[in-house]
Order: C-alpha cells, then structure tokens, then sequence
C-alpha cells in the first residue's frame, strides 16, 4: 500500500476486523464487543450497525436497545443486557448536589417522574408540562431538564430509566439493573477494550474510556488482566486474543459518523491525515461519516433526504467510485448517489 507502512497495514488490518468493519456479527455482538455506540445524533448508531451487522433489524434495536450515558459523559446505544456493565462502571448509585438540587430533593421528583411515564406520559416535553402542573420551582425545574444532563441523567445512571433508540427523546422505566463493583465492572471494560479495539496504547484506552492511566494500570495489575504487546514505532501497544498477519487493508471501507474507528484512539494519525483532520473532526468533537481509501480518510458522506452525496478530498478512480457506490447501496438500497468534485 502506497500510504501505509508495514506495520501499519499490520495494525490497521487486525483492527478493522475487531472492529466489525470487515467481517461483519450479530448486532448484539457488535455493541457489546464495541462497548455500546455513540449516538449524539440518533442516525450515527444505525448507520455503524449497517455497516458492521449481519442481522441488521431496525425494529429489534428500538425493541433490544436503549440509549444512556456512557463514556466520557456522552449518550451511547447499548443492548438492554449490556446496561449493568455501563452503569456499573460508571458508579452513579446514589443522588448528587449537581444541577442546583439538593441530593434529598431528587428523590422524590424522581419518583414522580417515574409516576408519569408510567401513566404514558413519556417525551420529554409531556414530563416539563408534568413538572409545571406540579407546581415545580423555576430552579428546580432547571435541575431536572438542565441540557446537560440533571436529574433525567442521574436518573438513567441510577438505571431507572433511559432513552428510547429514535428521535423522539423519549424515555421508557427500565427493568431492575443489577450493580457490580465499580472497579469489577472498569476493569471488564478495560479488557474488552483491549480485546475489541486492541492493539492500542493505554493513552488511547484513556482516551476513549476517559480513565485515568494510573487507574487503568492499577486495574490491570489488580484484576491480573494479562495483555499482549506490540511494538510499533517505539511505542507499545496491548491487545488480547490473536492477531492477523499478511491481510491486506481493502481498498473502501464506509465509516458512520461518530465511528468506534474514530473514537477509540486518541492517536488518529494512522487513518487521517492530519492536514486534512478538520474535514472529518471539528473543533466542537462532531465527526463526520467517512470513506477510508487505502486506510486513509480520503471522502466524506451525507445523507440528503433521498441522495447520498460523497464528498472526496482527494481525487477518486473510476474503480473506486463504483466500490463507493456499490458500499453505499448495500446501506441505503433505496437511495441514489452522487459524487461531488474532488476537492484537494
């Protein structure tokens, strides 16, 4: 490959195929191996599970999935059974001052919250006109619907309840959740990192988990997690179970926005080119779905009501545009698609 090292292809290789991005698995096996997906906008975790899943079921991810708080603070889609795990290490098990509100405030709010989607008023608007009706506090109000999280978050945390999976931002009472100790549950998360987005370095595992390195090492050494390694530009990188060797990078991979392939290493420099990171990646952390050609970023793509454009940042062979096209289709078979010109 003319853009790639060696030991490059070597790493890149082995980790499109932990990431589903070649060989493709169940919808289960995929959110659970990839630690849940991010799903700041609603599309991006239908798009990944297109692109990465063999039984690909829209109506069994608003059935089987939910959306909550994960990593880094941020909305992800996890398989209802995976939810111990992600509220487990996150560890949010009793009521905080956060938000303005007093920690012996919340419960009862919350109860009456859980009251009100139980009587079916679910959305998130039907619970603020609940709340009004009740006669809540101006500030009290702001610490439950705060934007960034309030007592809804503390809430989900708490495994009370979560989003549902569509765009409705709407919440459902979930079954009990059953808690392990937070340590347990980070450092099952901490392996099944190193196992799924492995080889990686521990910066790039705190990256993605927003662990501390020393909490990572600490955890490693506690629960004995024995990693493998490798050496890669005077750098170490640990995985388990076994990798690849003499596989080749295909020439097209679709990524979705948000993509586990862009969230789960803080070192990007091995599939974007760091003078063109600002068409994938803003300033403000949104990330683009792209087009990896020859393990590179070199295209974006959006859907524009019934058109898929693309939008490519270096110049496109006829070959590659009809893999594009053929990529594309597989995803969206009902939409047609249109190239933009190459813009260097």
């Amino acid at each position: 490959m003319e853009q790639l090292h060696q030991n490059e292809v070597h790493w890149l290789s082995n980790v499109l195929k932990r990431l589903y991005l070649t060989d493709k698995e169940t919808m289960k096996q995929v959110t659970a191996d990839l630690l849940g997906l991010q799903a700041q906008f609603n599309a991006n975790p239908y798009y990944s599970l297109k692109i990465r899943s063999k039984d690909y079921n829209e109506i069994k991810v608003v059935e089987d999935y939910v959306k909550t708080w994960s990593f880094r603070g941020t909305i992800h889609l996890v398989h209802k059974d995976d939810l111990s795990l992600h509220l487990s290490a996150r560890g949010h098990t009793d009521w905080s001052d956060y938000w303005g509100m007093k920690a012996t405030e919340k419960q009862p709010w919350a109860d009456f919250i859980l009251s009100e989607i139980k009587a079916g008023k679910t959305t998130r608007n039907q619970l603020k006109e609940s709340c009004l009706h009740q006669n809540m506090s101006e500030e009290h109000f702001s610490a439950v619907f705060h934007g960034w999280g309030g007592l809804l978050q503390e809430m989900c945390l708490q495994g009370l309840i979560a989003y549902q999976p569509t765009n409705k931002k709407e919440f459902i009472i979930l079954d009990p959740v059953t808690f392990i100790d937070q340590s347990e549950a980070r450092a099952e998360v901490i392996k099944q990192y190193f196992a799924t987005y492995g080889p990686a370095t521990l910066n790039d595992c705190a990256y993605f988990t927003s662990y501390k390195i020393t909490e990572i090492k600490g955890l490693i050494e506690k629960f004995q997690i024995e990693l493998n390694r490798l050496e890669i530009e005077k750098k170490t990188y640990y995985y388990l179970g076994e990798l690849l060797s003499g596989v080749e990078v295909p020439e097209i991979i679709l990524l979705a926005g948000f993509d586990p392939l862009i969230l789960g290493y803080k070192d990007k420099s091995r599939f974007i080119d760091e003078t063109l990171r600002y068409k994938y990646v803003t300033n403000t952390g949104i990330i683009f779905p792209g087009i990896l050609i020859n393990g590179k970023l070199g295209a974006r793509w959006q859907k524009n009501r019934n058109t898929i454009v693309v939008k490519p940042y270096q110049k496109l062979l006829v070959r590659q545009k009809k893999e594009i096209t053929k990529q594309l289709l597989t995803v969206f078979p009902e939409l047609s698609i249109e190239f933009e010109s190459s813009i260097l």
